[in-house]
């Protein structure tokens, strides 16, 4: 809905972007040309990390947005200038890892513009909280299957 409804258009080419998280909250407005009259997440999900993460039901959640064709970054208000606005129309990625491996859960996630929930064990890997955290180039490891 926020990128269909062009709330954020830094180009102005008339194609919406993807935001993040902090704006489909509308918590951060200042790069939106449009702000929603609903925001698209509640108070309760809008990430209070200072990268954007959120933790929920035993997880660590990460937004990353398009630096460039196979780039990616953490949209903190210091790199969003860095983000590719024609690459930030058609891509995005959220990654979800255990927040106490073998405790709260096992199993990385991912999801993408394709809409796609992505799964794989984390036996191997053991990402765990803030302290091994997923770069986003490990959705291209084997073992990933469609969860949906």
């Amino acid at each position: 809905q926020f990128q269909e409804a062009t709330c954020l258009d830094r180009d102005g080419d008339g194609s919406g972007e993807f935001g993040t998280l902090r704006e489909l909250g509308s918590v951060d407005r200042e790069r939106l040309s449009l702000v929603m009259a609903a925001p698209l997440l509640s108070h309760g999900t809008i990430p209070k990390h200072p990268d954007g993460r959120f933790d929920r039901s035993g997880y660590c959640f990460q937004l990353y947005l398009p630096r460039g064709e196979i780039d990616w970054v953490v949209p903190m208000t210091s790199e969003l200038s860095d983000l590719d606005a024609d690459a930030a129309e058609t891509r995005f990625l959220i990654i979800a890892w255990p927040f106490v491996y073998g405790k709260s859960g096992k199993r990385c996630f991912f999801i993408d513009e394709t809409g796609s929930v992505r799964a794989a064990a984390n036996d191997t890997w053991q990402y765990s909280g803030e302290s091994k955290v997923p770069a986003p180039e490990f959705i291209t490891l084997p073992g990933f299957v469609d969860v949906n």
